[in-house]
């Protein structure tokens, strides 16, 4: 190249020209690049920002469910509680009809055992009243009253007939002696 005195300033400022136009070019260049850049990365914060309220919205929908999982719990814990309260009751109704089966059970065997003894005592009244008639009838026909010989009841000491084979006061049987 020649000395910057040589040449005309025209040249010179021709010279300048054309490397600013060069430089013009390429700051053109950097501009569409960064411009693309800038496009981009205004693309990818539009994402990251459609990201960010889609993971907030899932974040408030798992809050929400959590919340309605709590409340479902403490739901299922007064259940629960219910529950047990009404096992206890049931526990203690069965325990008192338990205790009323067996009550009713030592009634029956009470009256099962006052029937044998009234079954018992309507045969010994049968019995005396047998004897009655037969002493009326002999009274009355006039025929002698052998005087019986009469002994203690060895169960109640009633005095019964020494030929009585049961007790006519308590049920005795007489014939097991």
């Amino acid at each position: 190249m020649a000395n910057p005195g040589d040449l005309s300033i025209l040249e010179q400022v021709q010279g300048y020209i054309a490397t600013l136009k060069k430089r013009e070019e390429e700051l053109k260049k950097y501009e569409s690049t960064l411009n693309q850049k800038t496009e981009e990365l205004n693309k990818k914060d539009k994402s990251l920002s459609d990201l960010t309220e889609s993971l907030n919205r899932r974040q408030r929908e798992l809050i929400a469910k959590e919340d309605e999982m709590d409340k479902q719990k403490r739901e299922i814990e007064l259940k629960l509680k219910d529950l047990e309260m009404k096992e206890r009751e049931l526990q203690a109704s069965l325990k008192k009809a338990n205790e009323l089966t067996e009550d009713n059970n030592k009634l029956k065997s009470q009256l099962s055992e006052r029937i044998t003894k009234m079954d018992v005592d309507g045969k010994n009244i049968d019995i005396l009243i047998r004897d009655l008639k037969d002493h009326i009838k002999m009274v009355i026909e006039g025929k002698e009253i052998v005087r019986e010989e009469m002994i203690p009841c060895p169960n109640c000491g009633t005095m019964i007939s020494k030929d009585a084979l049961i007790c006519y006061n308590c049920g005795f049987d007489l014939t097991s002696k």
